[in-house]
């Protein structure tokens, strides 16, 4: 998303008018979203092109994504974020000619994402004013701290709902999956907080936090990380319902940053990692599968 002025501009249209900010955060991306995901991957999925025409296409957008973002070293950053988009758009159902709902996801995706940080330019510009405060910036302080601390035991909630319905065969395949994706995303996770060491955002920036916290590593975010893994585990078997799921990931990721424990960079590795082990556990479950029925 690319706005016309820069971060004391933003800290402006915040102030003046709540409702503007976010309208105009909503409908950038959703143009976005139509003009660099949308329109082309719909058009060549619908003249039926080939993987290599579609691959094409999609680089190509992504690139231009990155490029009307204003300075050319946004090409890779915001061009590896269009190229994501655009996954994210075929497996949720693009790549079969579906509308509506990749649109969905990948706005939501965007939504989040821009909320991330914008939120970040508002707090760092805001400071250099010397009127920060999280009071002033997020007038909805009790309904961040109710993210930040308690929305993170709906998605289990959800999800045992959605897994006592289930059939048993797929229940068993269900739990059988999410009992290798958690501890695989809990492992990897711990071990890259080993890696990287990020303070968090109240240690850095000395102001108190909404919710207290202790001042150790915010790299990853566990309460992300948990909503994300559980999200990823229903992604594989309910395309349709896991974008509720993702929906909670989101809410829980904005509000840990709102409040003031965790950094973006925190909440968006959360979920990458949680993405990738249950993508991992879904390529070795295919593989042993594959082998088994080969056995036979």
């Amino acid at each position: 998303m690319k706005f016309k002025s820069n971060g004391l501009a933003l800290v402006d249209l915040w102030f003046e008018s709540r409702i503007d900010f976010c309208g105009t955060l909503v409908w950038y991306a959703t143009l976005e979203e139509f003009k660099y995901r949308l329109l082309p991957i719909g058009i060549l999925v619908g003249f039926h092109a080939s993987p290599r025409v579609l691959m094409t296409g999609i680089i190509v957008s992504s690139m231009w994504f990155g490029l009307i973002h204003g300075k050319p070293s946004h090409l890779l950053i915001q061009g590896i974020g269009g190229l994501l988009y655009s996954i994210v758009f075929l497996k949720c159902g693009g790549v079969e000619g579906r509308i509506f709902f990749p649109f969905a996801c990948v706005c939501a995706l965007h939504y989040a994402w821009n909320g991330l940080v914008f939120g970040k330019i508002i707090h760092k510009t805001a400071r250099k004013r010397r009127s920060f405060s999280y009071a002033t910036i997020y007038n909805m302080n009790t309904l961040y701290i109710f993210g930040a601390k308690y929305l993170f035991v709906l998605s289990p909630l959800l999800g045992l709902w959605w897994f006592v319905k289930l059939p048993k065969e797929r229940r068993k395949r269900v739990f059988i999956f999410g009992l290798l994706t958690l501890p695989l995303a809990f492992i990897l996770a711990k071990t890259a907080s080993h890696f990287y060491m990020n303070p968090r955002p109240f240690v850095v920036d000395h102001f108190t936090p909404l919710i207290p916290h202790a001042a150790d590593n915010g790299f990853p975010s566990d309460h992300t990380l948990f909503v994300s893994a559980i999200a990823a585990v229903v992604t594989f078997f309910n395309r349709r319902l896991a974008l509720l799921f993702w929906l909670v990931a989101i809410a829980v990721a904005v509000s840990r940053v709102a409040v003031g424990v965790h950094h973006p960079i925190d909440v968006t590795f959360s979920a990458i990692i949680a993405a990738v082990s249950a993508y991992i556990v879904h390529f070795f479950l295919k593989c042993y599968n594959r082998h088994n029925a080969e056995r036979k």
